[in-house]
This record gives C-alpha cells, sequence and structure tokens, in this order.
C-alpha cells in the first residue's frame, strides 16, 4: 500500500497537473515524466512492463541534493485502489506534458466545422516502394 504521505502527494500533484498548474518534463527514460519543484526537489513517475507485458508504474521522490528519498512501485502491489491512483497520476503526468487535452480539443474543433477534412500527400516518400514499378535488374 502507498504511505499516506505520498499518497497525499500524489492527489495533489494529480489535481494540480489536471488543472494544468503543474509543468512536467519528460526524462531519458521510456514513458517517464519528471516534476520539478522549489530548491532542486524532484518527484519521477514512470511506466515500465514487467515479465509477463503487465505494466507496472513507479514514483520516486528525490530531495534537493537529488537523493532518492522514497520510492514505491506497483510492481509490488496487490492493492487495487493504489494501482488505479498511480496509473492515474502517470497518465496526468503523461497527458500535461504531450498536451493531449489541448490536441485534443483543436481536432475535434477543426473536423467539427469542415465539411472534408484530411490532406492527401503531395509527394510520395522515396523510401516507398512502387510495387508496379518496372525493376532495374
Amino acid at each position: 500500500m502507498i504511505p499516506e504521505k505520498l499518497k497525499q502527494i500524489i492527489s495533489v500533484l494529480k489535481d494540480k497537473t489536471i488543472a494544468n498548474k503543474a509543468i512536467w518534463n519528460k526524462t531519458s527514460g521510456d514513458d517517464e515524466y519528471k516534476l520539478k519543484i522549489g530548491q532542486g526537489s524532484s518527484i519521477v513517475v514512470s511506466i515500465y512492463y514487467g515479465n509477463y507485458d503487465r505494466p507496472f508504474t513507479s514514483i520516486a521522490v528525490y530531495n534537493q541534493k537529488g537523493e532518492m528519498v522514497e520510492r514505491y512501485n506497483t510492481e509490488e502491489e496487490e492493492d487495487a485502489q493504489s494501482i488505479k491512483l498511480l496509473t492515474a497520476f502517470h497518465k496526468a503526468a503523461r497527458d500535461s506534458y504531450y498536451n493531449v487535452d489541448e490536441t485534443m480539443d483543436s481536432l475535434l474543433a477543426e473536423i467539427s466545422k469542415e465539411d472534408v477534412v484530411g490532406t492527401a500527400d503531395s509527394t510520395q516518400a522515396e523510401d516507398e516502394i512502387d510495387e508496379d514499378a518496372d525493376l532495374p535488374f
């Protein structure tokens, strides 16, 4: 089960993230996002896949010296509520970083006002092969 203080931090940050009041950055890890807080503390949330292709979510808290002071991941967890909370937190961070809501709103506005949507590519990609073309050999 997620420690109580960490659960409170996740809950507050998830709400701030959804309200666009948290600025997330991408780390060098796959599907991993970092929130810098104050004078150097940070939170990193990530998702990864274990041996059975089941996704696991992880959160790590770093102090101002860059030392990890708390870590929790759902791989060790069987509590569905904790898994749901941490997964929702990761999704909020990911969606915030990629501006998912803004992109979806923009797409919806665009496709709602046009009769015809989409554009044809004017050039064929160089790496595409024309199956009907004569072979050079």
